[in-house]
């Protein structure tokens, strides 16, 4: 009787337990998943950017001309400009080089010029870092533009072949300097080490 009972107890308390546990799967699962949120707005971009580009650019780089194949009109969004990385790359050497807009168009504010340039720079600083550096690569392309807009240079310190290049070229004297003190120090005749050895 015990026995039948427990049976009866474990057909119905079966499914429902199945039951339970594919419902509380499914909202485990649905709360790891991840939500997407919704698409973040760069207000310097939004402010400072794509007007500079519109009052600057557009005359020349539009979807219409593409001058040099280039139509800043198609960046809407900061994370549109941000994936095409050589674009950025493009416009920041231009803009920094003074080349662009061409002489015969007027010259845009010089503040709004800063402002942009710096917004590409730490746009392109940002890519970098979150991208994993190649081998063989010390510093990315990116942190040198950004290196290049700032002015700071960072000192090294020189290794022997290159010190002894920079004193020759400095001096214009064809002798190694630094060479020639190193064969001094280390390098010894025989004669001259039992001499030492003696003393």
């Amino acid at each position: 009787m015990v026995r039948k009972n427990l049976l009866r107890t474990l057909i119905v308390l079966g499914p429902l337990v199945c039951v339970a546990l594919f419902v509380l799967d499914r909202h485990a699962q649905s709360a790891d998943a991840p939500t997407q949120a919704p698409a973040q707005t760069d207000p310097i971009f939004e402010k400072t950017v794509q007007p500079f580009f519109a009052k600057n650019c557009y005359v020349c780089h539009s979807d219409q001309l593409k001058t040099s194949d280039l139509s800043l009109e198609s960046f809407k969004t900061a994370a549109s400009l941000s994936r095409d990385r050589e674009a950025m790359k493009l416009i920041l050497g231009m803009l920094n080089a003074g080349a662009m807009p061409p002489a015969e168009m007027p010259r845009p504010n010089p503040k709004d010029l800063t402002a942009v340039t710096k917004w590409l720079s730490q746009q392109l600083a940002v890519e970098s870092k979150t991208t994993e550096p190649e081998k063989g690569k010390a510093v990315s392309d990116a942190a040198k533009s950004a290196e290049m807009v700032s002015g700071h240079v960072t000192a090294r310190r020189l290794n022997r072949i290159e010190y002894d290049n920079t004193v020759r070229d400095l001096l214009g004297t064809l002798q190694t300097i630094f060479h020639r003190t190193i064969r001094a120090t280390v390098l010894i005749t025989s004669a001259t080490y039992f001499r030492f050895l003696r003393c």
